[in-house]
């Protein structure tokens, strides 16, 4: 590679300023005029010329090719409007002219703080609760009602047979306090229940039940209710307090038709309902609860105890057909959204036909709930568990699989922190409900969701269920991609069937029945459909494979790939990439929490299964090239670099993933996750291209073909550049799916191929299995990610069905990567990879592509770990809405995809914008506070006279609790900075939240001496250093603080490197005088100093004229005298670099009369 000519710098500059998609070469380049004076300064301390070089940790991905047609000479970078926005506010409240109130101290926070408070977020056990008394609840009258003790006995037996109780940690059943339960029902509620059991009376008992819809009386029933009230409780407390991971109640009476003042649907005391509201008024770190009821029954009780009240987001699905299903009720329809406070805050789902199945309830998940749930960002979930929708169940005449069960749980276990309580209520069919019950429980325990066949053709009546729903929930959620129109444009679409016609109807007249019927009211399978349903369902569960890898998590790193650098330039393709995040690993504890799978080089033969063999000669011969030889072949490629050890290095990054492969294919693992470099997807067939030298992903995707017999394939490629390389190979081989997300500027970003657009689906036998999604400006983060992920990504999926699933794991759009630009968070990418563990029976393996942050790659890599390993993630911080381009994007992808993937096609229709129907709404009347005191008054018996440990010998023995359980550090505050709001200045955050120091610092790894035995042992209960922070010091990080318009303050982070530091030149021999007036304006208020011509201007305060400067001349840096920052225009960020120090020297010794230390984050 050639070095640059200082003559051409200028020119040189000019590009990159207007190209954020300047190639890797070009890049390596422009930084190439600065390393020689940063390698001789630094190799005089002392430090080796690699080790500088490893410090440039922030330059770009496999990134940004040669487009003749982007080089946009003579165009400049613009400044951030908004942060020049922001800046000018706050400097109009330091004059007292902005008209924003002083409210006190601000909290600011690390984007970056979620994934170290992640650190030590452990998945702990699961919960279970039940007490075999509730045996006793049963119809003394009719021994064949649908509600009767085999229900819980039933699940039992299958929990016991799979095992599952004994993973899992006992939770004492215990009777709910009458205040417990008054603070939903009423006094006259809770006391007649207690009179009515205690009638002796069968006649009489009938009789009193006939006044209520389809419920009994047993003896045991208050207690028993009371029990499955209290049962309830406890274990949500214990999830919220962090003593369990998560867990399931297996219980009955069932709760969710329980009202406030009216027995009904098999229900008396309402479970779900009583213990949200006791978690709510009881414990203070929980604010928002999701409550999803998936009873085939709509819950209409909880419904009525939460319509206004927006700390509790209500959703459920269940059979209406149009009001003539039980209960037969108006409110059950999509039109009731909520009220007041809480209105967008229920969501109903009514089926509206029979024999809906697993493609139809995961519609809804996609298209309506998790989006929803991903906005509502709740911190605890409840599930409402009836597996009356289940196949086989002749009350809900469904067809869900209960294998699909652990599917519609699993996206939901990734919310709220993992903070998830399954509590049974209905289902009717023994076998199903057992099963589906069994499979939710495993699914709780971090067991993989089993294998579904692939779901396709949802019904038209989900479809236009889905539809309805979407347009009564718009206005208070974004659904993404959808489309509206409004008048007499939304009229016309609809006449050309483009449009969605909206229809509302509720058919049930009859009127309420003096007496409801007390026997034989329940529907049976006639006996052949019975036996052909019980038959299927035997052939499922037989079928359905359940089993478990012996290791959760393999993971693959080795030494020997440090090897591959780069000798002649400083370049982002550093050793130091994937070091550090093994050092995180480490740091994390998870080295030691995974299977250490062996490396090994890749065979010729295989190599041969996706490259030519004269590719793979070149490669082979660069180990015997010298330094001129070897440039010369460089010269051959787009954006490579090599040196003796390059192919070893490729060879090791090849064949140990496959080594990954072989050992979650064969059960020794049940994910994997390779840190290997040089990356892969940009490779082709027969030549080296961005970075990548052979295709690693596409050759493990080749390998499982050709060894195991794979069909399909789902290879999914979040690295922030399109993956031309694994796209080339497999587009007419329908046995891999790819699909893509990646920034592509219509065209002009790297790796600038029009194949990489929305309209390329792949040729031949492989038409419709490549999938493109095209992002077209900087800036998409978690929300444009998990928008792509629910409207076009996991539904493709389900429809696929993959055996495997392999990512691509780029992390080059994480936040805080200078050229890609985009702004994904650690968290999100864990997020990414807990939604696809569902697919291919937890069959996920993540390979590293590109990613040059230092930081972000380490943390990122590790919460995708900790999510394979189902530990608690942090939330999302999603905005509103998508980015519109974005949405354009997507909108896109599913109109050219809805003509393979009947997922999609469907919902492509357009909305009316305006809502006509009426919203429902009634009178919610509160529990009155006295009547708590006014019951313990009045109640004769409670359940303080009833003895939990009665009849011990009744009691099936509790699951003992695991001596070793895992301690849980519960989430604190993460640390803050006060800052007092007429304020500016610089101020420092603690090592924890420096970005450089502290738990994982940005910075090189000495690789000539740092073995793999010292990164772990860096990771132990000492904050890490050396193995990831080059440096044994604690390091601090100042950060410029400023006010927004709605007065939260936010933190800018300066980058440690960017690519126009070539462009500073030296210090005039003059110095700085930080007095010298503004050059047009003479003003000496606030002024800058260019560091390439050293002029001095005044700062976008006063009247610009350092902005116009820098517009004008294309010159990239200046620094300020107030507080001797340095800003970059072109990145529209601070910079805080080793070549900067001579400037910032110069002015602070002018400033000061001292010499100036510079920060240890400065490279």
């Amino acid at each position: 590679m050639s070095t640059l000519d200082p003559s051409e710098s200028e020119d040189k500059l000019n590009f990159v300023n207007t190209q954020e998609n300047a190639t890797p070469s070009e890049s390596a380049e422009i930084l190439e005029g600065q390393n020689s004076s940063l390698i001789s300064n630094n190799t005089a301390d002392g430090s080796s010329p690699e080790s500088m070089r490893a410090n440039v940790n922030e330059a770009e991905d496999d990134s940004d090719s040669r487009n003749e047609n982007s080089k946009r000479k003579g165009s400049k970078g613009k400044p951030s409007s908004a942060l020049i926005q922001a800046k000018l506010n706050a400097k109009k409240r330091m004059k007292g002219t902005a008209s924003s109130p002083d409210t006190g101290p601000v909290i600011i926070k690390d984007h970056l703080q979620p994934a170290r408070d992640a650190k030590d977020w452990i998945r702990k056990e699961t919960g279970i609760i039940y007490d075999i008394r509730m045996l006793e609840h049963q119809s003394l009258w009719d021994p064949g009602h649908p509600e009767c003790p085999a229900r819980f006995s039933s699940i039992i037996k299958r929990c016991i047979e799979l095992d599952l109780l004994e993973r899992c940690v006992s939770i004492p059943p215990r009777f709910a306090t009458i205040s417990e339960v008054l603070s939903l029902h009423t006094l006259e509620h809770i006391e007649k229940l207690r009179e009515i059991t205690e009638i002796e009376d069968v006649v009489k008992l009938e009789d009193i039940a006939s006044e209520y819809d389809a419920v009994y009386f047993h003896p045991s029933t208050y207690e028993l209710a009371l029990l499955a009230c209290g049962s309830t409780i406890d274990l949500i407390r214990n999830i919220v307090e962090g003593k369990i991971h998560n867990g399931m109640a297996i219980i009955r009476p069932p709760g969710h038709h329980a009202m406030k003042e009216e027995y009904c649907g098999y229900c008396y005391f309402n479970n779900v309902a009583i213990a949200a509201k006791q978690i709510l008024a009881t414990n203070s770190s929980i604010k928002k609860i999701l409550i999803v009821d998936f009873d085939v029954h709509h819950g209409q009780a909880t419904q009525q105890m939460f319509y206004d009240d927006s700390r509790v987001l209500y959703f459920s699905t269940h059979r209406y057909e149009h009001g003539m299903y039980w209960p037969n009720l108006e409110e059950s329809n999509y039109n009731w959204v909520g009220a007041d406070a809480g209105i967008g805050f229920n969501c109903n789902i009514p089926l509206n036909s029979i024999g809906l199945g697993n493609a139809d309830f995961l519609s809804v998940w996609q298209k309506i709930l998790i989006p929803m749930a991903y906005q509502f960002n709740p911190d605890l979930v409840i599930v409402s568990a009836g597996y009356d929708a289940a196949l086989g169940c002749p009350e809900g005449m469904m067809r869900v699989t209960p294998q699909c069960y652990p599917h519609l749980l699993w996206p939901l276990m990734g919310l709220a922190n993992g903070k998830v309580a399954v509590i049974l209520e209905g289902g009717y069919c023994l076998k199903s409900l057992a099963e589906g019950a069994a499979l939710t429980l495993r699914s709780l325990l971090g067991d993989p969701c089993p294998l579904i066949q692939p779901i396709m053709n949802p019904s038209s009546f989900i479809v236009d269920t889905i539809m309805n729903a979407t347009t009564a929930l718009k206005d208070y959620w974004s659904f993404g991609a959808i489309r509206t129109a409004t008048g007499a444009e939304y009229d016309e679409s609809v006449l050309t069937g483009e449009g969605h016609k909206l229809s509302y109807r509720f058919d049930w007249t009859e009127p309420k029945p003096l007496k409801y019927p007390t026997r034989s009211a329940f529907v049976l399978n006639e006996k052949e459909v019975f036996l052909a349903l019980d038959k299927e369902l035997d052939q499922l569960n037989l079928t359905t494979s359940l089993s478990v890898a012996k290791h959760r998590v393999g993971l693959l790193y080795d030494d020997v790939m440090l090897m591959h650098r780069n000798t002649t330039v400083v370049h982002p393709e550093s050793p130091e990439r994937i070091s550090n995040i093994f050092a995180c690993h480490a740091s994390f504890g998870l080295v030691e929490r995974c299977h250490r799978i062996a490396s090994r080089k890749a065979t010729h033969e295989e190599l041969r299964l996706v490259h030519a063999e004269e590719h793979i000669l070149k490669m082979r011969n660069s180990e015997r090239l010298g330094r001129k030889d070897l440039g010369n072949l460089e010269d051959r490629y787009n954006s490579i670099f090599l040196n003796n050890h390059s192919y070893e290095s490729a060879l090791y990054a090849a064949g140990s993933l496959l080594n990954v492969v072989e050992s979650v294919l064969t059960g020794e693992c049940q994910s994997g996750v390779a840190i290997v470099r040089p990356p892969g997807h940009h490779a082709e067939e027969d030549e080296a291209c961005g970075f990548c030298l052979f295709n690693n992903v596409a050759l493990a995707a080749k390998y499982g073909i050709e060894n195991h017999d794979l069909k399909r394939i789902l290879i999914v490629d979040w690295d922030v550049h399109h993956g031309n390389g694994i796209q080339h190979m497999f587009d007419s081989d329908p046995r891999v799916l790819y699909i893509s997300l990646h920034r592509y500027d219509y065209g002009s970003f790297f790796p600038s191929k029009k194949d990489a657009n929305f309209d390329y689906v792949g040729n031949g036998a492989g038409e419709g299995f490549t999938v493109n999604i095209p992002w077209n400006k900087k800036g998409m983060g978690d929300t444009e990610y998990l928008t792509a992920f629910t409207n076009v990504i996991m539904p493709i999926a389900y429809e696929y069905a993959p055996e495997l699933v392999l990512v691509s794991a780029g992390f080059d759009a994480a936040q805080g990567d200078p050229l890609g630009g985009c702004k994904i968070s650690p968290e999100g990418y864990g997020h990414m990879t807990h939604l696809l563990t569902s697919m291919a029976n937890g069959k996920v393996i993540l390979a590293l592509e590109g990613g040059y942050n230092l930081t972000a790659i380490s943390y990122s890599m590790s919460l995708c770990t900790k999510a394979l390993l189902g530990d608690p993630l942090p939330k999302l911080c999603l905005r509103d809405v998508a980015d519109e381009s974005a949405l354009e994007s997507i909108r896109d992808v599913l109109r050219t995809h809805s003509a393979y993937w009947t997922l999609l096609k469907p919902f492509q229709k357009i909305l009316p914008s305006e809502f006509p129907i009426q919203q429902g709404k009634y009178s919610i009347i509160p529990t009155k506070e006295n009547e708590i005191v006014e019951l313990m008054e009045k109640l004769k018996v409670g359940p303080e006279l009833v003895d939990v440990n009665a009849n011990p010998e009744l009691t099936i023995p509790d699951p003992p609790i695991s001596a070793g359980e895992p301690s849980l550090s519960i989430p604190t505050i993460p640390p803050t900075v006060n800052i007092q709001r007429n304020q500016r200045r610089q101020v420092q955050i603690e090592d924890d939240m420096s970005i450089g120091g502290g738990e994982l610092a940005i910075g090189a790894v000495n690789i000539e001496e740092t073995t793999e035995e010292e990164v772990i042992a860096a990771g132990g209960e000492e904050p890490l250093e050396g193995a990831v922070g080059g440096s044994n010091t604690q390091q601090e990080f100042s950060i410029q603080v400023f006010v927004e318009d709605d007065n939260n303050m936010f933190a800018v982070y300066p980058l440690n490197w960017c690519p126009h530091l070539s462009s500073v030149n030296s210090v005039p021999t003059t110095g700085i005088d930080i007095t010298t007036p503004c050059n047009d304006c003479h003003s000496t208020q606030e002024n800058w100093i260019c560091l390439i011509c050293y002029v001095v201007k005044c700062s976008r305060y006063i009247r610009e004229h350092m902005l116009m400067h820098c517009v004008e001349t294309g010159h990239s840096m200046a620094l300020s005298f107030s507080d001797l920052s340095i800003w970059c225009f072109p990145c529209e960020s601070y910079v805080d670099n080793q070549a900067l120090q001579e400037a910032k020297a110069a002015a602070y010794m002018n400033k000061f009369g001292d010499s100036y230390t510079p920060s240890n984050n400065a490279n």
